[in-house]
């Protein structure tokens, strides 16, 4: 792995540290909310039977096979659980099936008048701190750089989420801080 990416992976593990293991809702549950089962008591035992618990850090890459399918339903601490283990997965391997999936979860969509999407959007990313949206931000960045000829639409589509609003604001917050903290 080149320096870089060690840097990347080393500032997720970082910025994410240990969280809690979201035991009302795990992954092979948020895939079984596609399939319409939306029972509070079956989605636990689903998670409780079938997901790998630990740390976030200790999923094996194979785990994340359906996180393109599981991150429409995750809730706020499933995303902040799942999310540090696909960006390491991202970094570590660029596949595009991670990567791809990694944009598509980090997409922030439009409200439509009949429904809420961009509040939904808001709601599963409200436990992140600013430090966690920046590491986001930079592995994206990171991801664009790797400029694939045989994948056009990544890079581009890359470009158009850092300029949404969502993340452009952490941007902002993010060099405030590094000015301020280059100032002391």
């Amino acid at each position: 792995m080149p320096r870089d990416v060690d840097i990347l992976v080393d500032l997720v593990r970082t910025e994410f540290g240990s969280i809690a293991f979201p035991s009302h809702c795990g992954l092979r549950a948020a895939v079984a909310m596609d399939d319409w089962i939306s029972d509070p008591s079956e989605l636990r035992r689903i998670t409780a039977e079938q997901d790998v618990k630990g740390e976030w850090w200790e999923l094996p890459e194979s785990e994340l096979k359906n996180i393109s399918l599981a991150s429409c339903y995750l809730d706020a601490l499933g995303t902040q659980f799942y999310l540090p283990a696909l960006l390491v997965a991202v970094l570590r391997g660029l596949k595009y099936g991670h990567y791809s999936a990694l944009v598509a979860w980090l997409t922030p969509l439009k409200n439509e008048p009949d429904c809420a999407l961009y509040d939904h959007f808001l709601a599963k990313f409200a436990t992140l701190t600013e430090g966690q949206k920046g590491i986001c931000m930079d592995v994206l960045r990171y991801v664009a750089s790797r400029d694939d000829p045989k994948d056009p639409w990544t890079k581009g589509k890359i470009e158009e989420l850092l300029a949404h609003e969502y993340w452009r604001t952490s941007a902002n917050k993010a060099l405030k801080r590094t000015r301020e903290d280059s100032r002391r």
